[in-house]
């Protein structure tokens, strides 16, 4: 379950709303590389990619760092509260990284050394990333262009939670190499790993390899030696001479996941969607410093200003380079990887269960036809499914331009208007006349229509977006449109239910103790409207389960990793205890 919190703003303090205006005077008296040191600090003090309250203590001591007594025994206090009033969060702290890289120079106040007039800074931060699209608290959301509203105001909360590293490594190395190497044959495959080596060097377990390390290297050791030891904040090449990978291969390494101030800035300069839009750190998660020019000390290092956004350079990294490639032919290759690799965990997480998972479901007359891309059949009940791959445009997800978000939803998950294709939400009603249509009902080999009394639809997508609050009610919104459920009397067909694929694996976990459509239930009943996403809903009464089938998988892809980077290193119980605990922390959504 995930677990919901909210942060502190200057408006919510001081009863007026600070403007980005304002917040650009207040960064530009500081010059630029203590702003970027002073946040990657924070990331790395906290760590903020973990649940929040793993290291209370530092949080504490930040506090006291930034503001006096009375701000100090505010925030406090909101931090034990439910929920939980937090002060620091990644949005705010990226979007001040990347305010300084625009806005600040050589020159001007440090901000280590002036931490109290740095404080505001972060409250006022968190001003800059709302729309005022929600309507006012306790109006009743009741059309689409109120879910669209929503889900531009939240499509960025979503985004910046805390995934599962196991998942999120696990899944981008199954579809990168596995899923991938499966569809060989197909007059659309690309190499999409390989293209990745030829242009960095790099194979995929080394590049994977020094991801991983990397991470670690900011973890909670470093966040402890931070206070008596500033200096050793930053990532240096030298960081490396204990792996087995060459010097030129570790500088490809780091030329493919950082960039200087100035490149940002270029890009920056070029396109920037507001306040929400940290696409430039995705690219970047690693910011490159040089420091001390001035003496014959002078030294060049790595500031991390997001570890999970770094994490995800597993997949994006060789995703994003084969689309400068390959483009529409890459994009249309990944959904059916995609559509492997769900499938894959289903029938993984349905094994030895009640439940019967059926793939690729076709016509028993024709086989050409697809009726939907999975379904899972318990009892009475039917799951059909659609999975998506899409990904959604920046300009439309952050500009704060409901009526274009919205369209760009309906084109990528209803209905694709330029090819005038059915997506998501019309297949899955077109597959509900198919089967339970009177007159012939299209014949599907392992169904049988009439012993079916319940239908959920539910549609995964692999970009986050599909469990942004609110996501559900605007998609059944086209769905009312499309099906009757009048028609079908002896059914009972809930409204549409659509997560990301991330929230899905998390519910996987619990397929040996409740059923696919059992949890599709429960989210119903604890919400009717769908509004929370299924990530908000607690499964299993707070009996933490994990997916058994990504949990092993993450350990062979561990072991390898280590296998290259430590050749005839055991990682021992040590490192299993860690990632053991990384899968049972409560994730934040903020």
């Amino acid at each position: 379950m995930t677990e919901l919190a909210v942060y502190e703003t200057f408006e919510e303090v001081f009863g007026r709303r600070c403007t980005l205006d304002e917040l650009i005077r207040d960064i530009g008296k500081f010059s630029q590389q203590s702003v970027l040191w002073l946040c990657a600090t924070i990331v790395t003090g906290v760590q903020l990619w973990d649940r929040v309250d793993s290291r209370p203590e530092a949080y504490a001591q930040f506090l006291a760092l930034f503001f006096g007594n009375h701000l100090r025994l505010r925030f406090i206090e909101g931090y034990w509260s439910h929920p939980k009033r937090l002060l620091f969060h990644r949005r705010q702290l990226l979007l001040i990284a990347k305010l300084a890289i625009l806005n600040c120079s050589g020159s001007g106040l440090d901000a280590r050394r002036n931490p109290q007039n740095f404080g505001l800074i972060l409250l006022k931060a968190s001003d800059q990333f709302h729309f005022g699209l929600i309507p006012r608290e306790g109006a009743r959301l009741a059309s689409r262009d109120d879910y669209a509203r929503v889900i531009t105001e939240m499509v960025s909360v979503e985004e910046t939670s805390s995934d599962r590293i196991d998942h999120l490594i696990a899944r981008g190395h199954l579809m990168l190499t596995r899923f991938s190497d499966e569809m060989r044959g197909n007059p659309d495959f690309v190499d999409v790993a390989g293209e990745h080596q030829r242009a960095t060097g790099l194979s995929l377990e080394e590049f994977e390899g020094m991801i991983f390390s990397v991470h670690a290297r900011f973890g909670e050791e470093l966040a402890r030696n931070l206070k008596n030891q500033p200096g050793l904040l930053p990532l240096k090449e030298a960081n490396f001479a204990e792996i087995a990978i060459p010097y030129d291969k570790i500088k490809c390494f780091l030329d493919s996941v950082s960039g200087s101030p100035a490149a940002m800035a270029a890009e920056l300069h070029k396109r920037d969607e507001g306040a929400n839009d940290l696409t430039i750190f995705r690219k970047f998660p690693l910011i490159q410093q040089y420091y001390n020019l001035h003496l014959t000390s002078a030294w060049f290092g790595f500031l991390m200003m997001d570890n999970l956004f770094f994490l995800d350079k597993v997949q994006t990294g060789p995703y994003w380079h084969a689309n400068e490639l390959y483009g529409l032919k890459l994009r249309k290759f990944w959904g059916a990887v995609f559509e492997k690799y769900v499938n894959e965990l289903l029938k993984q997480a349905c094994t030895g269960t009640n439940s019967i998972f059926l793939p690729d479901p076709r016509s028993a007359n024709d086989p050409s036809t697809q009726l939907c891309d999975g379904i899972v059949i318990s009892g009475e009940s039917m799951v059909l499914m659609e999975y998506k791959s899409s990904m959604f445009r920046a300009d439309t997800k952050y500009s704060g331009n409901h009526a274009s978000l919205a369209k760009e939803i309906e084109n990528k998950l209803v209905h694709d208007r330029e090819a005038d294709e059915r997506k998501g939400v019309e297949q899955l009603a077109e597959a509900v006349k198919s089967i339970f249509r009177r007159d012939a009902p299209l014949a599907v080999r392992g169904i049988d229509p009439a012993s079916i009394k319940r239908v959920y639809l539910y549609i995964i997508t692999l970009d986050s977006i599909g469990g942004t609050v609110g996501m559900s009610p605007f998609l059944n919104t086209y769905l009312v449109d499309c099906l009757e459920s009048d028609s079908y009397p002896s059914l009972v067909i809930r409204p549409l239910y659509c997560s990301n694929i991330a929230e899905l694996e998390g519910a996987t976990g619990y397929f040996g103790d409740y059923t696919l459509p059992q949890i599709l239930e429960l989210w119903f009943n604890g919400n009717p409207t769908l509004t929370a996403p299924l990530a908000a809903m607690n499964i299993g009464a707070d009996k933490w389960r994990g997916n058994q089938w990504l949990a092993s998988e993450w350990d062979s892809i561990f072991r390898g990793m280590t296998a290259v980077l430590y050749p005839g290193h055991d990682p021992g119980p040590g490192m299993a205890a860690a990632i053991q605990r990384w899968r049972e922390r409560r994730h934040y959504k903020r």
